[in-house]
């Protein structure tokens, strides 16, 4: 590969990167409200960023906007600063890099040519991320905060709401999965055929040649033994009649 075209591929992914690292920052105050709750847009923007840009880059936009936080700069829901590593929420943000990088994964893994592969390697990266968050967020209710481990447990109970939205988000995202990747020219972006579509393109191999067997060859022989005693009676048919004239 040539070194302008390695230069564009590295620019090309450094773009991506800080595209999604700012979506994500976006996406923590895209808030929709349902009824009395409120449901943010970030773990929409996580996940995309894994099936989009792949395991390995979606790892690195989340983590570049957990650091660009965690210096102080305001762009966690609730600010910024390394302090934020005692409230409750962090959790999720760690879990963000998990959600990006095994979203990713499970798609290269399973392929992107049916939309229920796409939706399926989207909830697989969601696991992960509400584990962390849910873990994490217990943890800091109980020893930081002092609440007790009922009040905590208690507390996670809402979070089931939040999985439900980000289902049928990523569901609507699956629909659309092909031309969002297409139109970024992402390496994820091709979408891989169905195995019978490549059998059908496939040639058939070539039948190889066959062997008389059997009775047929032996006739063969018959017929060239036949042909050979025939050939030696005309030969002395006439020298005999040579020599009788």
């Amino acid at each position: 590969m040539k070194k302008g075209s390695r230069a564009k591929n590295a620019t090309r992914r450094i773009i991506h990167i800080a595209y999604f690292t700012a979506l994500t920052a976006v996406g923590a105050f895209i808030r929709i409200p349902i009824g009395e709750v409120a449901f943010s847009m970030q773990s929409f923007f996580v996940i995309m960023a894994g099936l989009i840009i792949g395991a390995v880059d979606g790892c690195i936009a989340q983590a570049a906007y957990m650091i660009i936080g965690l210096i102080g700069i305001p762009i966690f829901t609730q600010g910024g600063g390394f302090s934020y590593v005692l409230k409750p929420s962090f959790g999720y943000i760690l879990g963000f890099c998990a959600g990006a990088f095994v979203s990713g994964a499970m798609l290269k893994l399973l392929g992107n040519n049916r939309t229920f592969k796409i939706w399926t390697a989207a909830i697989c990266g969601l696991i992960p991320m509400y584990a962390i968050g849910c873990a994490y967020q217990y943890m800091i209710l109980v020893v930081v905060t002092k609440l007790s481990a009922a009040a905590a447990a208690a507390s996670l109970v809402s979070i089931a709401l939040f999985f439900v939205f980000d289902l049928v988000a990523l569901f609507l995202v699956s629909l659309v999965y092909p031309r969002l990747a297409k139109a970024m020219g992402s390496p994820a972006g091709a979408i891989k055929r169905r195995d019978d579509e490549v059998n059908s393109e496939t040639p058939p191999p070539e039948a190889a040649p066959t062997e008389p067997k059997g009775d047929s060859a032996d006739s063969i022989d018959e017929n060239a033994d036949s042909a050979n005693e025939n050939a030696d009676k005309s030969a002395d048919n006439t020298d005999e009649s040579a020599h009788g004239e």
